[in-house]
């Protein structure tokens, strides 16, 4: 059994529910692979548990049609299996604590999405699926590295498709910045100069959300190289030399501010969308985001005007050549022992999100990175100037968050640290040892 305090560790999984099926089309029937029930005259259905915006709930009419060309081309090529959504609390602790519960028990939904970084925490429900991949055209080794870890349980078992991810980065004015910091002491020099030609010099999420622990903090300790834990889930950042690195990087966004590079009003943004405003200003030379804002941007700047004045880079580091970035992304997994249901599950999951259709269709219409290198060259993925950039970085400096109990009081501890510093009510040294205090 899990324990009670494992059960409500965890803050962010959002779980929704599917509603309806929606018959709306055959429009990815091509793609659909066998199962076990295809030919079978028996009935049977399995569960199936998704997060609001990747389900029918979504608000976005293209993911609704999508989702729905991909249950309608499933069912119609496997007639007598039905797809039973489940819907589930809004709540983020209770759906996390409710599925937990559930598959202590040996129930919950035959099939559901995970948070990558959390997915350790169900590692010991998961099905092994490794028998269901070559019949879905999928191979482990086609998987970025960081999905392969997340993907596999303690014995080398694949437990879960690792199906969209995300990369921060920094974006710059190439008309400001012809040649982009590299080094912390870069932003510095870059930054005096575009401020002294009246533009905000460097922008980053400071608010209390997640985005200002994954984009705005954690790659400057992690470039370091450094992890937050160790394999006893100790946290590293409590003594040298974790603790100096993270010293370091709370001065680098004490010595921005005092600078007058970053603006205090940074404070107020909570997610790397909203900074969007502050670009489609003009009135800014670089700020941290993530892949995804690139179509946001285009849409709201004009495509030509964003990428003709805007360039991507490696978030700066301290020394300039070790560089790192956070990436994240859902996992699809199969907690039913049912073998039949394992097989139409991971098929219809595959057809819909993972395979060479799946994917490229739906990281397309949400706007995600594909976890699988395979993908990035396919004519069916949609591809922007950014694209091979986004995916080098995704190669080199790809850290994902940990899964260790402690990590929601940590970053939470740490965004609220961060926004001190740049609203100037602690200093850096006495902000990390509020950090430390509070996660001892």
């Amino acid at each position: 059994m899990y324990s009670s305090s494992n059960l409500s560790r965890r803050q962010l999984l959002r779980i929704g529910a599917v509603s309806a099926l929606g018959i709306a089309g055959a429009d990815l029937l091509a793609a659909c692979g066998g199962s076990s029930s295809a030919g079978s005259s028996i009935p049977s259905s399995f569960s199936w548990e998704a997060i609001p915006p990747y389900s029918l709930q979504s608000t976005d009419p293209k993911r609704v049609s999508y989702i729905q060309s991909a249950i309608n081309a499933w069912q119609q090529a496997h007639p007598k299996t039905t797809i039973s959504p489940i819907v589930a609390s809004s709540d983020e602790t209770a759906a996390n604590a409710r599925l937990l519960s559930e598959f202590s028990q040996s129930r919950g939904p035959d099939v559901a999405m995970i948070d990558s970084y959390i997915f350790p925490d169900f590692a010991q429900f998961a099905q092994p699926i490794d028998a269901y991949l070559a019949e879905n055209g999928l191979s482990v080794n086609d998987f970025f590295p960081f999905a392969q870890k997340a993907m596999k349980n303690s014995k080398g078992q694949t437990i879960g498709l690792q199906f969209t991810t995300d990369v921060r980065l920094m974006f710059y004015r190439k008309d400001l910045v012809p040649t982009p910091p590299a080094s912390w002491n870069d932003v510095f020099t870059i930054g005096q100069q575009v401020k002294q030609a009246g533009y905000a010099a460097y922008l980053f999420p400071a608010g209390r959300g997640e985005a200002t622990s994954t984009t705005g903090l954690l790659p400057y300790y992690w470039a370091q190289g450094y992890d937050l834990y160790d394999a006893n889930n100790t946290l590293l950042i409590k003594t040298d030399p974790g603790k100096t690195a993270m010293l370091n990087a709370f001065q680098f966004i004490q010595n921005l501010v005092q600078q007058g590079l970053t603006p205090a009003r940074v404070t107020q943004y909570k997610a790397e969308s909203d900074l969007n405003s502050e670009a489609a200003s003009g009135k800014i030379a670089m700020f941290l985001g993530a892949n995804f804002q690139v179509p946001q941007l285009a849409q709201i700047i004009g495509s030509d005007k964003f990428f003709a004045e805007w360039g991507v880079a490696p978030i700066p580091s301290m020394d300039g050549t070790s560089h790192a970035t956070t990436s994240g992304g859902w996992i699809w997994a199969t907690f039913t022992k049912d073998t039949a249901k394992q097989r139409d599950a991971i098929n219809f999951v595959s057809d819909a999100f993972v395979n060479d259709a799946g994917m490229a269709g739906w990281c397309n219409v949400g706007g995600y990175l594909p976890t699988r290198s395979s993908i990035y060259t396919s004519s069916a993925f949609t591809t922007n100037q950014f694209t091979t950039t986004f995916s080098q970085y995704l190669r080199q400096y790809a850290h994902v968050r940990p899964a260790a109990p402690s990590y929601q009081a940590l970053t939470t501890a740490l965004q609220v640290a961060v926004g001190s510093i740049v609203s100037g009510s602690q200093s850096a040294a006495d902000a990390l040892t509020t950090v430390l205090q509070q996660v001892s």
